[in-house]
């Protein structure tokens, strides 16, 4: 439990609308925050008190979509497409996995969390591959008295129907009892399923996913519609969409990607009302195109943003949202696309409802878990700014975040005290 601490003259952005309130005081206790300038009776005689003077409180930000297992593997096959690189099969990332120690995988997962923490990141969403022993070595990876919040979606190893080709017209359409046995273990250590996409499965096990998934009342989510490619091979094998197949069999909490999607796909996306996670960069260096964020976005899709695999981007959620907001304005050929708020929103409020976390974290109100970003506005590349957070989604770096705190706890950073 972390000791009651009082932010003092603190500039800070309040509430899911992040009005900006100035010269102001937090109060921090047993993880949560208590008070927000007056509106606590008393700060007992033990509490830390922490000059914030010129610094800028925002709630941590929440990486929607990750795959840290890979960060052994950094900026392998750079030219590569994604069917060589990350298919969940034959991909060059599931040969180098399999072949590299445990301890040398934990270490590189360490590394990407400690990346996360220095860019603001107090929450992650990870796709984690390896069935029971891969979601093992992550919450090895993030320690007893983790100083992030990991959402873990499993992926299960024997579930896996097809190696792209055989599709419905494999003998294996009913799990065996093993696959079952492994499936219920997994969801017992982990927050839901991550699957690799739905061309990877008959319909019967999508369907049996979802159900045991949704019994478990666990989180289930899949890529879809990532490369055109996959698009295609839906539509050959199955007769239907990706997306049909991944909305219809497994009825997700949301998916990831969307890149490829068609309009029909986009209609039936929003009439089905799922939250999309996109994965610009990522998607970027693997020569896929850029996500359809502008039309989700004005037809009210509920969109977050994730930095994808480590080998092919770093898990730096700060140069996501300033690439994203310039390629949406870019593709558009219009300035005024989409509002830096709403950037903002993808990596906060919107990935805190998407899983359930709206209550928790997302943005700085009392009663919500103390995770927040303290950013350093006096740093040249900021100091005059006349939009806070128009700064913050296109020129804020890993060198003006002053401090982190996760539950409380200061995890990066260190304080003045008064």
């Amino acid at each position: 439990m972390s000791s009651a601490k009082l932010l003092q003259n603190v500039d800070l952005l309040l509430g899911e609308s992040f009005e900006l309130v100035k010269t102001t005081d937090l109060l921090l206790e047993s993880g949560k925050i208590r008070g927000i300038g007056s509106s606590y009776d008393r700060v007992r005689s033990n509490t830390t008190r922490i000059d914030c003077k010129k610094l800028l409180a925002i709630p941590g930000f929440i990486n929607a979509h990750t795959h840290i297992g890979d960060s052994v593997a950094m900026d392998l096959g750079i030219g590569s497409g994604l069917e060589q690189l990350v298919h969940p099969v034959s991909g060059a990332k599931t040969r180098i996995l399999s072949k590299t120690s445990h301890r040398r995988l934990i270490e590189g997962m360490k590394s990407s969390i400690s990346d996360m923490i220095a860019c603001g990141t107090t929450t992650f969403v990870d796709f984690r591959e390896g069935g029971l022993i891969g979601a093992g070595l992550l919450k090895k990876a993030l320690g007893i008295y983790p100083s992030i919040r990991a959402i873990i979606l499993g992926r299960p190893i024997s579930h896996l129907d097809i190696e792209r080709g055989d599709a419905e017209n494999t003998s294996r359409t009913h799990p065996s009892s093993d696959s079952l046995e492994e499936l219920n273990q997994l969801l017992d250590i982990c927050d839901g399923l991550g699957v690799s996409g739905p061309n990877e499965f008959t319909s019967a096990s999508l369907n049996q996913l979802s159900t045991i998934t949704q019994h478990r009342k666990k989180l289930i989510g899949t890529h879809a519609a990532e490369a055109s490619s996959s698009v295609e091979f839906s539509h050959e094998h199955f007769a239907e969409s990706e997306v049909n197949r991944a909305i219809a069999q497994l009825r997700p909490n949301f998916l990831v990607h969307l890149t490829n999607a068609t309009q029909d796909d986009i209609n039936m996306v929003i009439r089905e009302k799922i939250p999309v996670i996109c994965c610009p960069r990522a998607n970027a260096i693997l020569g896929l195109g850029f996500p359809p964020l502008s039309d989700l976005v004005r037809r009210g899709s509920l969109v977050s943003l994730g930095t994808d695999n480590v080998m092919l981007n770093s898990p730096d959620i700060l140069r996501e949202m300033d690439f994203t907001s310039k390629m949406m304005r870019a593709t558009a050929k219009n300035p005024s696309e989409i509002d830096s708020l709403e950037i903002l929103k993808m990596v906060t409020v919107n990935p805190s409802r998407i899983f359930g976390l709206e209550d928790q974290v997302g943005s700085i109100d009392e009663g919500k878990n103390a995770d927040l970003v303290l950013l350093d506005m006096t740093k040249p590349n900021v100091t005059n700014t006349l939009d806070v957070i128009g700064t913050i989604v296109h020129r804020i770096r890993q060198d003006n975040v002053a401090s982190v705190y996760f539950n409380g706890n200061l995890v990066k950073g260190s304080y003045k005290r008064n």
